[in-house]
């Protein structure tokens, strides 16, 4: 998991401010909440992690949006080469018969006709 210093680094000032602005808003709600619900004197290290995980989601949010500057590199070229390896195998695979992923009871019977009869299962 990247480093969520790397990620909020990487914004730019405009989203730097909307992740301030979502984290002070949800942090906000969870101590309304917590406080209404158990009072804040029963507040523990778990809801101080909770709201560490927060700032953590939504520092991904921005990183998985493709919305950071950063030129780091992720993955390395061996594991895109292993990831390759992994799909042309599994479409290989495919090609000769060998299908892993078995189709849902839906599936299966839109290709019988869509009769109630679902075949068994093969191993």
């Amino acid at each position: 998991m990247p480093d969520i210093r790397e990620i909020l680094n990487a914004l730019d000032e405009e989203d730097k401010r909307l992740w301030l602005h979502h984290r002070t808003e949800m942090r906000r709600s969870y101590l309304t909440a917590h406080n209404s619900v158990l009072g804040i004197h029963t507040w523990s290290n778990a809801d101080d992690m909770f709201m560490d995980y927060i700032d953590i989601k939504l520092a991904l949010l921005f990183d998985q949006s493709g919305r950071t500057k950063n030129t780091k590199t992720i993955v390395s070229l061996a594991d895109a080469e292993k990831v390759e390896a992994t799909l042309a195998q599994a479409q290989a695979d495919r090609l000769n018969g060998k299908q892993q992923v078995q189709p849902s009871a839906a599936t299966q019977m839109m290709q019988n006709g869509w009769t109630s009869q679902v075949p068994a299962k093969s191993n």
